[in-house]
């Protein structure tokens, strides 16, 4: 089991609110059944960047240092998507390349060199790319460094795009997608947990669970992401967990809110039931 930062703080996530919600899950839930393998991840989701590096590295060590009442361990995780930029700054270096390429050198083009549209809002990078398999190196050697144990990777799919790759070997977007999976299972090795967010579910292999929905926040009565929906996506999906990963329905928000939790306790039942039979 485990708490992520998305549904409920967002871009507004601190190293305050994360410990603090950590501290809650290991005090008020845990001593009720949360947890019940003795193992809970507490994860950062996006906009982990607001904390700066000395409060990442304390944060790891304050929540490694956690032990529920019955034993239980707790283990930080993070947040990464390796095939999608979020900026439209196209001349911002790359990190983990001694700037050697921008982020324009490393996106996935068109036939006729521009760049593809964005998708979801963000731009797909070419997992071919020298550029980007510094970036991916760069950046998992630093959340392992940190001590992170836990990495959701999200929106997969634009690494999955056609377009022209930089590899000239590479003819489809699957290949590199391959490609650049195959790198962080390599870069990782057994020290991180994957967990794969708006991935293909093929191939597998690449990861340890997959979330086979988006988010439960909308409202059951309509909204992109209903308890439904959720649902009608586990209708389809449960074959996969087991058999290809441990399947999850990603954010599953109980809490009461206007536009995102549940607005009563019928509403607030129905996600918990959603969420315990799309689990393990």
């Amino acid at each position: 089991m485990g708490w992520n930062s998305w549904a409920a703080y967002a871009d507004k996530i601190d190293a305050k609110r994360y410990l603090g919600s950590a501290a809650f899950v290991k005090d008020e839930l845990v001593p009720k059944g949360f947890g019940n393998h003795k193992l809970v991840y507490v994860n950062l989701d996006a906009f982990w960047s607001r904390l700066d590096a000395v409060q990442l590295r304390d944060a790891v060590a304050t929540i490694k240092a956690m032990h529920g009442s019955d034993g239980t361990r707790f283990e930080p995780g993070i947040y990464w998507t390796p095939f999608a930029y979020w900026s439209d700054d196209l001349d911002a270096y790359v990190e983990g390349t001694m700037m050697k390429y921008r982020y324009r050198d490393i996106l996935l083009k068109a036939p006729d060199g521009s760049l593809l549209p964005k998708v979801d809002g963000g731009l797909a990078i070419d997992p071919s790319h020298p550029g980007t398999k510094a970036r991916t190196a760069y950046y998992l050697q630093q959340f392992m460094n940190l001590g992170f144990q836990y990495l959701k990777l999200d929106f997969l799919s634009h690494g999955a795009l056609e377009g022209v790759h930089f590899d000239p070997m590479v003819q489809t977007g699957i290949q590199a997608y391959n490609a650049g999976m195959k790198q962080i299972v390599d870069e990782v090795g057994d020290r991180m947990f994957l967990s794969l967010s708006i991935a293909p579910l093929f191939p597998s292999g690449y990861g340890h669970a997959r979330r086979l929905s988006c988010d439960t926040k909308g409202h059951i009565n309509g909204g992109d992401q209903s308890t439904e929906y959720m649902l009608n996506s586990l209708t389809y999906g449960w074959w996969s967990n087991g058999s290809l990963y441990i399947t999850d329905p990603d954010h599953v928000v109980l809490g009461e809110s206007a536009d995102q939790g549940a607005r009563n306790v019928a509403e607030g039942k129905s996600r918990l039931l959603s969420a315990v039979i799309s689990g393990e």
